[in-house]
């Protein structure tokens, strides 16, 4: 693989001036130094360089590290190799079993669609909850319920992993 970015430093420079004039006229809060810029192209080259992995062995080594340090992946699932993984059913429209990749000892044979659909209905219900608690005063006795019940509806689950985030 060749470098996606192949820039002298002159050229980064250049760039980096163009940017810094870009967002210092188009964001008029956004305070960015030109070296700011110059060090995230830099970074961005750097994490390239990281992340490349043509033969597969950093994607294993990441891997096998995560597993035993965190439990599951993080870092590797962004490391790209050359193998490309087609899934025959993506949505799991003939309802095989699957388990939740961040707890095995959750399983399911539901498609996309049908959590789709379930996660639809809560959400709506979530957001007709949300609307009568926004209508309410706030110290009052009824606003207390609501919200009660809003955060009990709504729940502590991570939107990452769909997981219990309680400590």
């Amino acid at each position: 693989m060749e470098n996606t970015i192949m820039l002298t430093p002159r050229q980064k420079w250049i760039v980096a001036r163009m940017l810094h004039y870009a967002y210092q006229h188009t964001y008029h809060g956004l305070f960015v130094s030109r070296y700011t810029i110059f060090m995230a192209i830099f970074a961005t080259q750097l994490g390239f360089r990281i992340l490349y992995d043509s033969t597969g062995q950093k994607k294993v080594l990441f891997r096998f590290a995560e597993k035993h340090t965190l439990g599951y992946p993080v870092f590797s699932p962004l490391i790209a190799n050359d193998s490309l993984l087609f899934r025959t059913d993506p949505f799991n429209m003939q309802h095989k079993k699957w388990t939740n990749p961040w707890d095995s000892s959750i399983s399911s044979v539901e498609s996309f669609f049908d959590l789709y659909g379930r996660s639809e209905e809560k959400y709506l219900h979530c957001l007709a909850e949300l609307s009568a608690l926004l209508k309410e005063r706030i110290h009052s006795p009824k606003a207390s319920l609501l919200t009660e019940e809003f955060l009990k509806d709504y729940g502590n689950a991570s939107f990452h992993s769909g997981l219990d985030c309680t400590i």
